[in-house]
């Protein structure tokens, strides 16, 4: 099986390809296209507004496909935390 890494920006991606406002069966597809043969996906996440939402529709999506009883397992969601060292005081946040 292959694993995936993901950052913030593939979830700005999906709603910049977009150009609307998120809906849960719209980012259900695109995850499925982004993750969907994976059996790992890694989120990359720094604490700001665009890592928790990438965080909140992963684990939506994921979920949801749990309940869906496809014959298809969703990949493992693991969550790692980056500092991207742009302010001195986040590595203590």
């Amino acid at each position: 099986m292959r694993s995936r890494s993901a950052s913030a920006s593939d979830a700005r991606e999906v709603g910049e390809a977009l150009g609307q406002p998120l809906d849960a069966d719209v980012v259900g597809a695109r995850f499925d296209l982004i993750f969907g043969g994976y059996s790992h996906v890694v989120l990359a996440v720094s604490g700001g507004a665009d890592s928790c939402a990438m965080m909140h529709l992963a684990a939506g999506w994921r979920a949801a496909r749990l309940l869906s009883g496809s014959q298809v397992a969703p990949p493992v969601l693991s969550v790692v935390t980056v500092d991207h060292g742009l302010r001195p005081e986040s590595a203590h946040e």
